[in-house]
């Protein structure tokens, strides 16, 4: 189901995504080693995403308002394609290449007219099921495979032998061997399963787990699980093939933006229901940017540190368009550092240095990162007096990981009070409430998410009506 989440926002006036930011305003991405390892100013991200829109609309001939998904593992790939759609009035989708099931939902939900991909995306949606094969417990492994089969099934095409197969290993790893007579020949359907399960009785339950499991996997490797997928026109994108060797890059023709027009689509995380979709509007982000914003006002060089999903609000809004919205002020440099997730995850150490180093004075730590970084850093040579803002969200809020945080870096001139403890959810943008670290509300251990940002008004709702 997708929704239109509307809000009244005063403003002066909307994003300008017609002018071209800064060129002093620089993107930086950071490799598995924590290094840097591609920059690009701002403004060539720009020209980069203002060539391909021209090359939508003139080439590709694509409809203003068609739905475009986005399929990219972390990069700046993907944020020029984003960017693109918004230059040529598409209404981008961005997606979890890796989640198989929330990914044909959101197709199926969606219902998409085109789409761009990283040109990695086919073996990265094979890893997928490549980690269900490779482990080690084979109860695991069996219970793993008879999931998929189950909930990937759309994605799986399964004849009538493999079937059988399926059916008889199954039968005999959960029953063991056939030890009745078959039914008649001529109740085909009853005799086939019969035989597919008789054929195994040799087998133990734990091979016949085994076996259950190399059929499975067989199966995925003879399906194009892309093919399948997607149904509708798609096309292979990155800068390094589709850019760089380019001698000369068009420009888009300039459009017209109004405050209530779906400048693109976000999908709840489907955590505890199917993703949800909503559509964001020109007022909801650049209202929900100003919010963000506001806590580097004081800042006309501003350096951040973005180490979350591309396609997560958080990681797309707080970070990737904030930057970029920030590089577009005529008064704002900006320095914007981006990582994958799992560059984070696996060298926590390496990018706490790379903070201190590079003088980061924003970025975000959930409350399981904050613990990573009090359980694992070690040493002495570190300085984050730099860094005035830590936006601490997305998941519960422990008073007692926040003082120990503070504790463990405060003797590196880390400031309490770049704390920023706050809430927010895909349906309301991002950005729902926030509050300052000597000013959060304990209880029990939670800590609170702060009061509404300006010009947000929170109703509590009871059978669609509002509770007074």
């Amino acid at each position: 189901m997708i929704e239109i989440f509307s809000r009244i926002v005063e403003m002066e006036n909307i994003i300008d995504w017609n002018k071209r930011p800064a060129t002093k305003s620089k993107f930086k991405w950071i490799n598995e080693q924590v290094k840097v390892d591609k920059v690009y100013s701002a403004a060539q991200i720009f020209d980069f995403a203002s060539h391909l829109a021209h090359k939508i609309i003139k080439t590709n001939q694509i409809s203003t308002g068609s739905h475009i998904l986005l399929i990219f593992e972390p990069s700046f790939d993907f944020f020029v394609v984003f960017l693109a759609c918004i230059l040529s009035k598409m209404i981008p989708i961005c997606v979890c290449p890796n989640n198989i099931l929330n990914l044909h939902h959101i197709i199926t939900d969606s219902k998409p007219d085109y789409c761009f991909m990283s040109p990695k995306f086919n073996s990265i949606v094979h890893q997928a099921f490549d980690t269900i094969f490779n482990t080690s417990d084979i109860e695991e492994r069996f219970n793993s495979c008879i999931l998929l089969i189950n909930k990937y099934k759309y994605l799986i095409k399964v004849g009538v032998s493999e079937m059988l197969q399926l059916y008889g290993a199954y039968k005999q790893a959960m029953f063991g061997a056939a030890d009745q007579p078959g039914p008649p020949i001529y109740i085909i359907k009853k005799y086939m399963k019969w035989r597919a399960w008789n054929n195994l009785k040799k087998l133990s339950s734990l091979e016949a787990k085994v076996r259950y499991c190399e059929i499975v996997k067989e199966l995925v490797n003879n399906n194009n699980t892309k093919d399948v997928l997607l149904t509708f026109p798609s096309e292979v994108f990155s800068i390094a093939e589709d850019i760089a060797p380019l001698d000369t890059l068009y420009k888009h023709y300039p459009q017209s933006y109004s405050e209530n027009e779906t400048l693109f689509m976000q999908y709840s995380s489907g955590s505890t229901n199917n993703p949800k979709g909503i559509t964001i509007t020109q007022g909801n982000i650049c209202h929900n940017i100003q919010s963000i914003i506001h806590k580097y006002k004081s800042r006309t060089r501003a350096r951040c540190l973005n180490w979350l999903p591309h396609y997560h609000d958080m990681g797309l809004i707080g970070n990737y368009l904030t930057a970029y919205v920030g590089s577009l002020s005529d008064n704002r440099h900006v320095t914007f550092y981006s990582m994958a997730p799992q560059t984070f995850v696996l060298n926590p150490n390496k990018v706490l240095t790379f903070i201190s180093k590079k003088r980061i004075q924003g970025t975000s730590l959930p409350n399981f990162a904050m613990e990573v970084l009090v359980e694992n850093f070690e040493g002495d040579d570190l300085d984050l007096s730099e860094l005035e803002v830590i936006f601490t969200g997305a998941e519960k809020i422990r008073n007692i990981t926040l003082q120990k945080f503070v504790n463990k870096f405060a003797p590196f001139n880390l400031h309490s009070g770049a704390i920023t403890p706050c809430y927010g959810l895909a349906e309301y943008t991002l950005m729902v409430t926030q509050t300052a670290y000597d000013e959060k509300d304990v209880y029990e251990n939670n800590v609170s998410v702060g009061k509404p940002t300006k010009g947000t008004e929170i109703l509590i709702l009871k059978d669609n009506k509002v509770c007074r």
